[in-house]
């Protein structure tokens, strides 16, 4: 059972993705179509004087979820994979955090 937690590490942390993200992923209703397996339980990380963090928490990555996010870096995004380190559910979930490369800050 996970709880949310609105701060996370010194950061805010806020529901769902915004009009910056990555990607848009707007359908929030139960049933088709479905996220890719990679966007799950979609969050946002803020602190003052820094770059937001999209954070997606998926159960497990499948080899197209590493083609999109390898979309995501081409595009100028930092991807990183931080194992064991979930705010949603610690030791289930794997947790992705991206954010805008810091040579495009």
């Amino acid at each position: 059972m996970s709880t949310y937690k609105e701060e996370f590490d010194g950061y805010k942390r806020t529901p769902y993705w915004d009009d910056n993200a990555p990607i848009e992923w707007r359908h929030l209703e139960p049933g088709p179509p479905f996220p890719p397996p990679w966007l799950d339980h979609l969050s946002r990380l803020t602190k003052e004087g820094e770059e937001t963090i999209y954070v997606t928490e998926p159960y497990y990555l499948d080899g197209e979820s590493f083609v999109e996010l390898g979309k995501i870096i081409r595009d100028g995004w930092d991807v990183e994979i931080r194992l064991g380190n979930s705010i949603h559910n610690p030791g289930e979930a794997l947790p992705i955090w991206i954010s805008k490369e810091k040579g495009d800050r």
